[in-house]
Parts: C-alpha cells; structure tokens; sequence
C-alpha cells in the first residue's frame, strides 16, 4: 500500500504545478496509481525495451545551451517570449494591484472578516491583498479561521526559507543550469476562457536520477524556484492583461511514463517538497487534462474515479494519444497548441516548443557536475546564513534559528520528540 500511494504521488505532482491545488490532486493520486499498477502489468517489457532509444533521445549538454531549452519556461504568456531576458519576479510585499475574482455568495463578509483578522500582516507591510486572501480562503473551504492560520503560516514559511531574497540566490545554480531537463515545463498562452495553461512532460521527468545525484537541500531549493518563477509569471500576465488571477490549465503528457519514475524514495521526496507547495501556490489550478495516456492508464482510471469526489473528477479529463486532440480542442485553440501535440504551434519552427516547454529527460553527468561546481562558487541557495548540521537522518540541512531549534518546516518524525513551549503546551512535531 506504501509503494502503492508513493507511485500515485509522483505520476501527477513530478514536476510541481499540480500540487498548486492540493485538494483536488491528492485524491487524484491515489487513481492515478490504481492506473500505474495497470499499465506495469500490462507493459513492462515494452517500458524496458524503449529505455534505451529514450536516452539516446535526450538533450545534451552542449546542444541544450545552443538551443537555449527550456530557458523561456516561464515567460510563454508573454506577448515576444524571447524579448525580455529575465524571468518574471514574484512581488512578495504590498499590495500588486490584481483585481479581485468574482466572488462567490457568502465570500464577500468572509473575506472582509479574513482581512480583519490579518490587518497587523498589512501594517508590516505583507502580502496580504484581497486577491491573495480569496484564494487562501477558498483552500480552507470558506473558514475564516482555518483561512487566517494557513495564511499566518505560509507567510512564516516564506520568512524561514528566505524568499522574499530569491533574487539573491544562487540562481546561476538553481534556475539556470539544470533548466532543459529540470523541471519538464513550460506555461504557453492561454485556453478558449483566456486561462494561462502550462504544459509539463511527465513522462520525461527523472526525478528518481535527481534524487540519486542530489540532496534534498538541493532538490527543495530547485523547487523553491521553480514555484516562484511559475506564480510569478500567473500574476505578471494577470497584472499585464488586466484580468483577475485564475486558476490555470494544466496538460499532463504522460507519454513515456515508466515503472521507474513510480519509487518509494520518489514518494517521500516528493511528499516533502507538496507540503511547502500547498503553502506557496494554492487555488492556481482550474483544470487537469492527461494526454498521451496508455490505454491502460485510461481504463484503470475509468474504473477507480469514481473514488474522486464530483468537483475532482469534473476537473480531470483523461485521453489517450489518439484522442488527446480532440480533448485538448475542447479547451485550448488548436493554433496555441504546440504541433508536437496535435496542434500548429512551432516556437522557432520547433514543433516542441522546447525553448519555452523543456524537454526534460535523464539530466547529463556533465550538467551535474556544473551544478554543484556552480554551487560552491555561489550562495547555497535557500540555506541561511547561519550555522547548520548535516542531519543524515533527514537528508537535509537542519539548520538553526536564535534559540538553538530547527524551523518548524524541516521537522518530521524522525528528527525529535515534542518538546514543551514556555506555557507547557504539547507543541506537535510537524
């Protein structure tokens, strides 16, 4: 069962845009896997005689720097992708000026109440504008007070890890080096409703090669990254478009998906990095699409969605590579397609669109030993600048605050017992 629920983790979330809405894609997980267990039954010498031609297959070092792969990933709403040379930036601070989404009835008071409860977060300056709190709101269900605590936390997160300095960071590291195979992705104009849709290539995500090759540190930090530059770029085309932020379409190509991608270390790698998502980027997402599905990917997923509750499943739409066309022409005009999927759309004739959606794949020797040359010559990313330990239990750096404790983000099971706050209150280990 484990192994099960760890493999259901990494087909959906490899790449890290699904996560953005937790509570539509985790129940999607577990069918997912049902749908995984299928297809290694069903497939598995046809996954291993096709390894070999996939590696072939994949971007070198020095063609993917000549070919500049992946280096538009996040800047495909942009009207000339390839005019400006840096990547949207995140506004961590104040208020950006997005317009507020049509809200629901009841949500207008309880938005007003939320905002009351957060006004000491506005006087410091937070970013706590009413766009921003509908969403967190809506994660919550409507509750106020579930509301007001993930949004206290999440500001808290972003204060532990440092981002409101991303643009301090190594980035030569962290953004740029592994950027043709890491992550897979690519946001490129928009479906028939005007919403921003990204593609990511799921069945070209290594992420068992990363952890192998990477600690967790760095593969966090990557991912930290990552999901600033991708709601950095929803909010940049809201505010440039001037229509409120909305959740996005995302395309699964599942095309290529092996056994091998389906791990127990995957899962809990995994796990770890959609817990820091949840916090970051929830309600981003309005609609799933998987194409490039097995056919008995498809079936499985018929047979077990009916595990999913009504609003998951009217959001997922499964098809296979001969249907994937027509499923994506319901959502998304064909001429913003890219060709490689059915549609007309080449990004400097290339039918992949690989400069904006990165190709992924086995991420070369040499580009790993430029990672880490790269980090050493540079900052560490989101560790700070204090004191730390090597924790080989937890596989990450359990770095220290002012009185001597781990931030809370980095506590799990194995790291220590509760410990007793200044009142005598059991506080729970996260």
């Amino acid at each position: 069962a484990a192994a099960l629920l760890s493999a259901s983790v990494t087909s959906a979330c490899l790449a890290g845009f699904g996560t953005a809405l937790s509570p539509t894609v985790a129940p999607l997980l577990v069918v997912i896997a049902f749908a995984l267990l299928w297809r290694r039954t069903a497939a598995s010498e046809r996954e291993a005689s096709s390894a070999p031609a996939e590696a072939a297959g994949a971007p070198g070092v020095a063609d993917a720097r000549a070919q500049q792969l992946g280096a538009w990933k996040y800047c495909g709403l942009r009207p000339d992708p390839s005019a400006h040379a840096e990547p949207p930036r995140y506004i961590s601070a104040g208020d950006p000026g997005l317009l507020e989404p049509p809200l629901k009835a009841g949500e207008r008071e309880q938005l007003d109440a939320l905002g009351a409860r957060v006004r000491d977060l506005a006087a410091q300056g937070c970013r706590v504008d009413r766009p921003t709190l509908v969403r967190y709101l809506r994660a919550r269900g409507g509750c106020v007070a579930r509301a007001e605590a993930m949004v206290r936390q999440w500001l808290q997160l972003r204060a532990d890890l440092d981002l409101d300095r991303l643009e301090e960071w190594n980035l030569e590291a962290y953004e740029k080096c592994l950027a043709p195979w890491w992550i897979p992705c690519g946001v490129l104009r928009y479906g028939l409703q005007g919403e921003p849709v990204m593609y990511e290539r799921i069945g070209a995500s290594k992420l068992k090669r990363m952890i192998d090759k990477l600690d967790f540190a760095d593969l966090r930090t990557l991912d930290l990254v990552h999901c600033t530059r991708l709601h950095a770029a929803l909010e940049e085309d809201a505010l440039q478009r001037n229509v409120p932020l909305r959740g996005a379409i995302v395309v699964f190509d599942v095309a290529g998906l092996g056994w091998e991608q389906c791990s127990l270390s995957v899962g809990r790698t995994l796990s770890k990095l959609v817990e820091t998502r949840d916090l970051l980027m929830p309600e981003l997402v309005g609609r799933i699409l998987v194409v490039n599905a097995s056919p008995a990917f498809s079936k499985a997923f018929n047979m077990f969605s009916y595990l999913l509750p009504a609003d998951t499943r009217a959001k997922v739409q499964v098809a296979s590579a001969a249907g994937s066309k027509a499923l994506l022409a319901q959502h998304i005009d064909l001429s913003d397609v890219p060709a490689f999927l059915g549609g007309a759309l080449r990004i400097a004739g290339d039918a992949q669109c690989r400069r904006i959606i990165a190709p992924g794949g086995p991420v070369p020797d040499a580009a790993l030993d430029e990672f880490r040359r790269l980090r050493a010559e540079g900052r560490g990313g989101a560790r700070r600048r204090v004191a730390g330990r090597e924790d080989p239990r937890a596989g990450v750096v359990a770095e220290k605050d002012a009185a001597g404790e781990a931030p809370w983000w980095l506590q799990c099971c194995s790291a220590r017992p509760p410990r007793q706050s200044s009142q005598g209150d059991l506080v729970a280990v996260q």
